[in-house]
């Protein structure tokens, strides 16, 4: 009995001892981190092109961010912001106005106009009650909050991806074939 006793408060222990180390609760804090960044970037990796900048879309809206996403463009000096890789997307990705895109190190954004990368250091999504998700994004420099929707309006019998950044509105541009 007391050898079973001993066993059993030996397994206890260790039990109690892993359950309060850093390591267990962080593990499970790291499975849902991956399962909200598989999530969003299926959502939010690519190209994005401006729409506008208040609630007002029309046809002629979605033309002109059409063009943006055709040309590339050749970036020459690029402001890296504190924790961002100094790597750029592949050449055919620099285009539109906002690129999401991932490097070994993580999300970055790279702001087109004007020739900046932040590294996105933290995720967080909240689901409202309308059943809509509200994602923040995190970088050193502060966060910013996006959305999606789509628009089937434009276009009868297809769903265009929008994303919603604080106050502007993007159309995100179909992707091109390497090389």
């Amino acid at each position: 009995m007391t050898r079973r006793f001993c066993s059993l408060r030996l397994v206890l222990a260790t039990l109690l001892i892993f359950a309060a180390s850093p390591v267990a609760v962080f593990a499970g804090d790291i499975t849902e981190q991956t399962i909200i960044i598989e999530e969003l970037d299926g959502l939010l990796l690519g190209v994005w092109a401006k729409l506008a900048t208040n609630n007002n879309l029309t046809r002629e809206h979605f033309v002109a961010a059409a063009k943006h996403c055709r040309s590339t463009r050749r970036l020459v000096k690029v402001d890296y912001q504190t924790g961002a890789k100094e790597e750029l997307p592949a050449q055919n990705m620099r285009r539109g106005n906002v690129v999401y895109y991932r490097t070994e190190l993580g999300l970055q954004r790279l702001d087109m106009a004007l020739r900046q990368v932040a590294f996105i250091k933290a995720v967080a999504r909240q689901q409202l009650k309308s059943g809509a998700k509200i994602w923040t994004l995190t970088s050193p420099k502060g966060s910013l909050k996006i959305g999606f929707a789509s628009n089937r309006n434009i276009q009868p019998g297809a769903r265009i991806p929008i994303l919603i950044e604080h106050n502007s509105v993007y159309l995100r541009c179909p992707k091109l074939k390497s090389g």
